[in-house]
């Protein structure tokens, strides 16, 4: 295992600048203190790097990856560069969701802490089946008590944090995704090796209470911005990527299954929606199966 020590961790930015500022200031706010905080910039505006000197920090770090990698590419690079700065725990963020109480990552660290082999924690994390591919929510009975609670995906930009051991056995974002997932296939992948997967059940419990989720009922299906509706392509072909690398083979036609519902349900909402929600998820599904992987010019 790792001798690393100490906090740090990274904030993926794409030319969000005033974003960028106010989610550094909240992330130094926090209750621990960060030895590193990198900035990965995936974007080309100037303004980022002038705002950053501005802030006059000397923890933070910058660095332009020189073209777009997106989320998952973008987080490979910060946990490369989080480790060799010998950090123990590092902050996986993004410029737009800061962690919501300051002391979010001191209190989730805690938590981990307390497990023999602790991989990932998070603000919010829920269940995962192979089966079907789909997210399980965490009931709120199971919020109810202190401490720890293993799940086995964290959400999206929720305050994960990743333990340094985890880099150390050669676990990190796969790239290939660009966009969606990545951290669904990540925690995957990282609780195979034997690592566990938490959540702490207060710090979830005081967020799904600040955004009022505690009685949320599941659609059939959510209609989406038709300027959004290209992240169904990247949802769809990544999931069916992460059925076939952990042979979910029924989860790969749940998948198929769903996605063809999801074609025809969507001319619901007029034929320009239709239409565009149909070619998004076509193609995410022809991609797939001819391994066009990364990030795509989808018109």
């Amino acid at each position: 295992m790792s001798g690393n020590s100490g906090v740090g961790g990274f904030i993926i930015t794409f030319d969000r600048a005033d974003t960028l500022i106010e989610t550094i200031n909240s992330v130094l706010k926090q209750t621990i203190c960060f030895k590193v905080l990198w900035i990965i910039d995936n974007g080309d505006s100037p303004k980022v790097l002038q705002l950053l000197e501005s802030v006059q920090n000397k923890i933070i770090k910058y660095h332009q990856v020189g073209y777009n990698a997106g989320p998952a590419g973008a987080a490979r690079i910060g946990l490369e560069l989080c480790y060799k700065d010998n950090l123990e725990w590092i902050y996986w963020g993004d410029d737009d969701d800061p962690p919501l109480f300051k002391d979010t990552i001191e209190k989730l660290i805690q938590t981990a802490s307390n497990y023999p082999l602790p991989g990932i924690i998070g603000a919010v994390g829920h269940f995962f089946d192979p089966y079907t591919g789909k997210i399980i929510r965490t009931n709120n009975d199971q919020l109810d008590t202190e401490g720890g609670l293993i799940v086995d995906s964290i959400a999206g930009n929720m305050t994960m944090i990743v333990h340094s051991n985890v880099i150390e056995k050669g676990v990190l974002p796969d790239d290939d995704l660009f966009f969606g997932f990545e951290e669904l296939d990540f925690c995957l992948r990282v609780k195979k090796l034997g690592f566990d997967i938490l959540v702490d059940k207060k710090i979830f419990k005081r967020h799904r209470e600040f955004f009022n989720r505690t009685d949320v009922k599941i659609k059939i299906y959510k209609k989406k911005p038709i300027d959004k509706l290209w992240r169904e392509y990247y949802s769809t072909r990544n999931l069916l990527y992460i059925s076939r690398k952990n042979h979910f083979f029924i989860m790969k036609l749940s998948v198929l299954l769903k996605s063809v519902f999801k074609i025809i349900y969507g001319f619901r909402y007029g034929f320009k929606y239709g239409f565009r929600n149909s070619k998004m998820i076509s193609y995410g599904i022809l991609h797939f199966f001819v391994r066009k992987m990364g990030n795509r010019n989808l018109r």
